[in-house]
């Protein structure tokens, strides 16, 4: 059982069974190369997850966590998922061959949706990495290219194992807040050590 860092709210509560479920997958997928030293991480794991989810809001994450259990009693691995998702971005070659044939194709409905959404994340991230350079600096890359899984290709791979009706309430969340990506990596910065982002930025 990982160990929550946060556990003070209602949200907290929330989102705390969000990242249970997600580490008990997370550990449990098995690699090309073998087991990543990442899946043995729980802290780091907690902290960027918590971080994501800290902005949503309570509906977006009971939808979520919805989205994970459904997948758990069908036997479904969604972070294992995220990842074949992600390799149509970064090795379409090996995910054509060797992975296709075992992944839910993705709806025409889902996509139009998780690419609005990818596309406003990029938009909030040029906006973060122009106002934080140093701490952006320390995150993937925003540059596309073969076997490079940049924000993007990472946020894609996600978004494709969430429902629709998930994704309709986080673009809710998106368009309502802005500041949703600064607020998630100053979240980050916090359980990080730092007293906020600001500080994170003149430390690097």
């Amino acid at each position: 059982m990982i160990r929550f860092l946060k556990d003070e709210t209602s949200k907290d509560k929330i989102i705390n069974e969000i990242i249970a479920e997600e580490w008990e997958m997370f550990t449990n997928v098995q690699n090309i190369n073998g087991r990543a030293s990442c899946q043995d991480n729980e802290k780091t794991f907690y902290i960027m997850r918590y971080g994501q989810f800290s902005v949503l809001s309570e509906p977006t994450l009971e939808s979520y966590l919805s989205d994970l259990r459904v997948s758990k009693n069908a036997g479904i691995n969604m972070v294992a998922l995220k990842y074949a998702y992600m390799m149509k971005i970064t090795d379409y070659a090996y995910y054509d061959d060797n992975l296709r044939k075992n992944v839910p194709p993705v709806s025409s409905e889902k996509q139009e949706l998780v690419n609005k959404i990818v596309a406003k994340l990029n938009e909030y991230q040029e906006a973060f990495a122009a106002k934080y350079p140093k701490f952006a600096a320390h995150q993937r890359t925003t540059a596309e290219g073969v076997k490079e899984t940049s924000i993007s290709a990472y946020a894609t791979g996600e978004l494709e194992t969430y429902t629709p009706t998930t994704l309709k309430l986080l673009i809710r969340d998106m368009d309502a807040d802005p500041a949703i990506l600064e607020k998630m990596q100053n979240a980050v910065a916090e359980l990080s050590g730092y007293a906020n982002l600001s500080a994170a930025e003149a430390a690097l």
